[in-house]
């Protein structure tokens, strides 16, 4: 399954990044960004952190609870862009917009006005958006 993983606190993607089995999130390779998040990490415990972090073990060290994990759709938009939950999609029912979840077993769209569309026809959709940075990605 693909997925994408959101930070909370950052306000964005995190790249390079894998679930492991028992649940948590390990960076694959190190990059300025991620050390910059690991500075931010360990500051934030009172310890100071410097320099290459290429050979530590991340696998626990980033907490689940920061994070939003997306499912892939398993299908593209009208455009040819992979679709996952939360995404903000515009249908083919006449115009209308919802987002992506995944409820009862399969992917859905709801509009968080008790409107939704069980069986959307993914290719004819439109992913406009995102429900956590509101800008396509």
């Amino acid at each position: 399954m693909e997925y994408r993983i959101w930070d909370k606190d950052q306000k964005k993607y995190i790249k390079d990044a894998v679930i492991t089995q028992d649940g948590a999130i390990q960076i694959l390779r190190c990059n300025e960004e991620l050390n910059e998040i690991i500075n931010r990490y360990y500051s934030d415990k009172g310890d100071i952190l410097g320099g290459d972090y290429t050979t530590i073990d991340y696998t626990d060290w980033y907490g689940i609870n920061s994070c939003v994990i997306e499912k892939c759709v398993g299908s593209l938009d009208k455009n040819g862009k992979k679709i996952f939950e939360n995404d903000i999609i515009l249908t083919d029912e006449a115009g209308w917009c919802g987002f992506v979840v995944f409820e009862h077993g399969s992917f859905t769209i709801i509009d968080g006005k008790g409107g939704y569309s069980w069986m959307p026809n993914w290719e004819k959709c439109e992913v406009i958006g995102n429900r956590n940075n509101n800008l396509s990605e």
